[in-house]
């Protein structure tokens, strides 16, 4: 169904909702579900004193949402609204609000959660009216300061801060790989960097760097292990168990799919003294309670392929078993939650 001017209509009484945005591969879509309420009447009324025309006071409304705001993250917000309405006008004015209010922004968090908003409609800057040198720029200069900021702002945060700053990260990480800029994905991996190293940053924070860092394989698999092993080995229980959190974001397909993450994790937990083990269990636990059974039973089968295949490179003899592992099977199966082996 075609509703002319309904973009911009959305803007004022919210008839429509954009349930799939910019999600094809190659080709511009959107997809829209509108529906009509008899209420919509009323507020299109209510709606004149922002202007007599659609395009009138959608524009107006959307200003006036701006200039209320000092939220880096609902400029950024506007500004998408504003282009998605076909607005070009009244999104470069909130791009120009946004960049006077980045300049003296210190929440990093905030600054990292405006990127990713930004780059998906400058993905797709020749499906509408963009101000696109603009919006380039706005991004580029938001971006050097996160880069610039990123590893102080990550330094002693509590729980709800740190879950909420490795959530932009992670949004903010896969913004930089659109915009295909890089000096700003060299500079932003030298963050990552500094991070690992810096023992004040939050270590789940520690742990999302260092598995960044991996993924893109920026850091050879040596260098991964021995920061791993540093930040699980010398700290605290609770600060392993959340560095440990942070590097296993991703659910249990990361494990899956990553052999040599899984044999670094592995290689760690036989590593482990007795009273270390014991003291690592509820952490262990905690890092895999987004497993489900099935995803739980997979990791403990392709651990276990993996010992026998090390056992039969080392003694050169085509073993089915390996004693050692099969006498810790029962602990690793309390471990994964999965009872008694069979």
């Amino acid at each position: 169904m075609f509703v002319p001017g309904g973009l911009q209509w959305r803007q004022l009484v919210a008839p429509g909702k954009l349930t799939d945005a910019q999600a094809g591969r190659g080709t511009f879509r959107e997809v829209w579900v509108i529906e009509w309420e008899p209420w919509y009447s009323v507020h299109l009324a209510e709606a004149l004193v922002y202007g007599v025309t659609i395009e009138q006071a959608a524009a107006n409304a959307t200003l006036k949402k701006a200039g209320q705001t000092t939220s880096i993250t609902e400029l950024a917000t506007l500004i998408q609204s504003a282009l998605v309405a076909d607005l070009p006008e009244t999104a470069a004015s909130c791009i120009e609000q946004l960049q006077a209010v980045a300049v003296s922004s210190s929440d990093i968090t905030d600054l990292m959660k405006a990127v990713s908003p930004l780059v998906r409609v400058l993905r797709y800057g020749t499906a509408r009216r963009l101000p696109e040198d603009a919006l380039r720029s706005l991004i580029l200069s938001i971006s050097v300061e996160i880069n610039a900021g990123v590893r102080m702002g990550s330094r002693g945060l509590d729980e709800e801060t740190a879950a909420a700053h490795i959530s932009a990260m992670e949004g903010y990480d896969e913004a930089l790989r659109l915009f295909s800029d890089d000096a700003l994905t060299s500079s932003w991996r030298e963050e990552l960097g500094r991070i690992v190293s810096d023992d004040q940053v939050t270590p789940s924070i520690a742990g999302l760097s260092l598995r960044r860092l991996h993924d893109v394989s920026a850091w050879e698999l040596d260098k991964v292990a021995a920061e791993f092993a540093r930040h699980t080995g010398s700290r605290q229980p609770k600060e392993s168990g959340a560095f440990l959190e942070g590097f296993l974001r991703g659910g249990s397909e990361v494990l899956l799919q990553d052999e040599a993450l899984l044999q670094l994790l592995d290689a760690w937990l036989c590593e482990l003294s007795e009273t270390d083990f014991t003291d690592s269990l509820p952490l262990l636990r905690r890092s895999m309670s987004s497993f489900d059974t099935v995803a739980r039973r997979r990791v403990l089968e392709k651990v276990q392929r993996g010992r026998q295949q090390s056992t039969a490179a080392a003694s050169h003899s085509a073993t089915d078993s390996n004693p050692a592992f099969e006498a810790a099977l029962p602990l690793l199966y309390k471990i994964l939650g999965l009872g008694e082996p069979a």
